[in-house]
């Protein structure tokens, strides 16, 4: 008796709120991306390109979704700052869908400064990166004693803004 009193409440809600309880992209019936340009978008001119995700449900509602630089998957932003033409997966609401998209050269993209230190304060390594890069330390990781080095406070990948990475080190077992 106990169990039917807990299920059938269960039951009602689940029938009454069917859109709400589904799994996030669970009632997506079709994905496509539109405005995608046909010619090369400049290195740093990818947000305004206009390119829009659009979403039909199953309920038949339809939504457009405006496609930025950080819809593309963190390991695969360096594309932004690289001519070439490229095919990424684009996840949305658990599902995904591939963009297509080429890049080319710009001389006036934005440029930024990479700092990397030492945990004790000193500047190992400084450089200028162009917009979207992966940054890189062309160094050596200082050892500390005691600590093992577990990588930076920052990610290394796009970079879409001047950066100052410090190292992280846990306690060495």
């Amino acid at each position: 008796m106990k169990k039917s009193i807990f299920l059938l409440p269960l039951l009602v809600l689940l029938t009454a709120c069917p859109n709400k309880i589904q799994k996030d992209g669970m009632n997506i019936k079709t994905m496509y991306f539109d405005h995608v340009p046909s010619s090369a978008i400049k290195v740093g001119e990818f947000n305004a390109a206009g390119i829009l995700l659009c979403v039909t449900y199953s309920n038949n509602k339809t939504e457009s979704f405006p496609v930025t630089e950080d819809w593309l998957p963190e390991t695969e932003q360096h594309y932004l700052g690289e001519a070439g033409s490229y095919r990424v997966a684009i996840l949305f609401r658990g599902k995904t869908i591939p963009l297509n998209f080429t890049m080319a050269a710009n001389s006036a993209a934005p440029t930024y400064n990479v700092s990397f230190f030492s945990y004790r304060g000193d500047l190992l390594e400084s450089y200028t990166i162009s917009h979207r890069l992966d940054a890189t330390f062309h160094g050596d990781i200082e050892e500390r004693e005691g600590y093992v080095f577990v990588g930076w406070d920052h990610s290394l990948y796009g970079v879409h803004q001047d950066m100052i990475y410090h190292p992280v080190y846990e306690i060495n077992p």
